[in-house]
């Protein structure tokens, strides 16, 4: 599995033009643009980071990411129309820890500049869609600093389901802050009842899944699989 297969999509705005959007593999290179990205004061503040990474340290990550069974990982790029797809980094995502039908999801915009465009929800639904058709993952969990508001509404609004919360785990801005946790349940009739067994849904997860299904309907008309 290693790294997702590459596909292309658009973003979701509030305002102005869908932007091209391309989840691939990282190619020979890019390790410099990650490791820069993911290093700024700006971003591993709400990824609970707090150091630097290093080249070196990207291309370790890069290898052993290419030879794991149990992940599946992109980088988040820009295209400059829709021919193009290759595009410029400006994240990454992943779908990983993957065992018995169920893995854990992560995303980061690194080039803030690009924050507040739609991309990031846009990259949630594309990642559900690969966990449901490409994976048929049964379910993927997520956690989200509370700081990180715009995070937390963009997997609301995909379909996860909050299920808890993470005390006192995030430090930044000198003192500590909690962790949002959430999981998204595949909304396929079989995989949902293969989730929930004999056990009734809560509330909460009855309302999320109408949110997965419409993620899954947009995803089906609208990703491209290269």
């Amino acid at each position: 599995m290693a790294f997702g297969v590459a596909m292309k999509f658009n973003s979701l705005p509030k305002e102005g033009e869908p932007l091209n959007i391309i989840m691939r593999p990282p190619l020979e290179g890019e390790e410099a643009i990650v490791s820069a990205g993911i290093s700024k004061g700006k971003v591993n503040e709400f990824t609970n980071t707090n150091r630097s990474v290093t080249i070196e340290m990207e291309h370790e990550f890069f290898a052993s990411h290419a030879k794991e069974a149990n992940s599946a990982f992109w980088v988040i790029a820009i295209g400059n129309d829709d021919a193009d797809e290759i595009g410029r980094p400006i994240g990454v995502s992943a779908i990983d820890g993957i065992k018995d039908g169920r893995g854990g999801s992560g995303c980061i915009i690194f080039d803030t500049d690009m924050w507040g465009k739609g991309i990031a929800s846009a990259c949630h639904r594309a990642r559900c869609f690969y966990a449901y058709s490409r994976l048929g993952l049964r379910a993927i969990d997520s956690t989200v600093a509370y700081p990180n508001t715009g995070s937390y509404k963009a997997l609301l609004g995909v379909g996860y389901a909050v299920t808890g919360t993470l005390y006192s785990l995030h430090f930044t801005g000198g003192k500590w802050h909690h962790l949002h946790s959430l999981t998204w349940v595949n909304p396929d009739k079989y995989k949902w009842d293969e989730f929930w067994c004999d056990n009734k849904p809560p509330k909460e997860f009855v309302v999320a899944r109408e949110k997965a299904q419409a993620t899954l309907e947009w995803a089906k008309q609208n990703i491209t699989f290269l």
